[in-house]
């Protein structure tokens, strides 16, 4: 289940709506490193079953192949746990952005 992210529009506290730009830039920038890691994850099972391929069979792939699958696989693992703690970094900022701008007296409105 996706999450939801609810904030509030206070236009007397932030007329500009520089609160709700950062609220959105973190969201923004959650969701990016969210598809990132999918996409490196998808990415990494093909190079995975080069590498094990390799490892299995020493001599069955030229060894430029072998080189190329492992460092493609190491740093497509870098590139994932990159991915993974910046996406919760960035969602973690979301969240606490959205808890600032709840309502703390009537009169604002749900965004």
């Amino acid at each position: 289940m996706p999450d939801t992210l609810r904030f509030w529009v206070n236009r007397d506290r932030d007329p500009k709506g520089a609160q709700v730009r950062a609220i959105l830039a973190a969201q923004f920038a959650h969701e990016r490193m969210q598809a990132i890691s999918l996409l490196l994850v998808h990415a990494l099972v093909p190079v995975g079953l080069v590498v094990w391929i390799a490892a299995v069979r020493p001599g069955l792939l030229p060894s430029w192949a072998t080189e190329l699958s492992e460092l493609g696989w190491g740093g497509g693992l870098i590139g994932l746990i990159v991915a993974v703690v910046r996406g919760r970094l960035y969602g973690k900022q979301a969240r606490r952005l959205a808890a600032e701008s709840t309502p703390s007296q009537s009169g604002n409105e749900p965004a």
